[in-house]
């Protein structure tokens, strides 16, 4: 027969082993959205349920960036637009789980990977690629400054939602 004390003391060790884990890491799953011409000036893309649609100043299918045209994001429950500089046609991202877009907007020298809550198009983070080599990583962005010396790769950590985390 177990003794209900050893039962209880046996019970409240797995609970504390198991609080004390740290949170299994949650994959983004980034996804790469295919814009293509839909209109003469207009382009879109879907990955999901997430729809991303860009303006183009100019006519034609060899459009590569999208200067001053807002960044709209369409999901089932709606629809909205952020606004920005220059938006990378091939550098429009949507996790896995739809709830976060991260794109490439360049203005000037600098270009900075953008992250928005799909469901309000609220800036929710924004991690400076300038002049570097990037790449989505585990819960991550890893960046290589060009020319990077060895160990001057950084990776910038993404919370569970995929959006960068504060840095102290």
């Amino acid at each position: 027969m177990v003794k209900p004390g050893l039962l209880v003391a046996a019970l409240a060790g797995m609970v504390l082993t198991a609080c004390a884990q740290p949170p299994a890491a949650v994959d983004c799953g980034w996804q790469t959205v295919p814009i293509a011409p839909v209109g003469p000036r207009e382009f879109a893309g879907r990955v999901g349920t997430t729809e991303i649609r860009l303006q183009s100043e100019r006519e034609g299918t060899q459009v590569e960036s999208f200067p001053e045209s807002a960044l709209h994001i369409g999901r089932p429950a709606g629809a909205c637009a952020a606004d920005g500089g220059v938006w990378q046609r091939r550098g429009v991202f949507v996790s896995a789980d739809d709830r976060t877009v991260a794109a490439i907007e360049s203005s000037g020298s600098n270009d900075s990977l953008v992250f928005f809550d799909t469901a309000n198009c609220r800036r929710v983070g924004e991690i400076d690629v300038s002049n570097a080599r990037w790449r989505f990583v585990d819960r991550g962005v890893e960046i290589t400054p060009a020319g990077g010396a060895t160990g001057s790769t950084r990776t910038h950590t993404l919370d569970a939602d995929c959006r960068p985390r504060a840095r102290p």
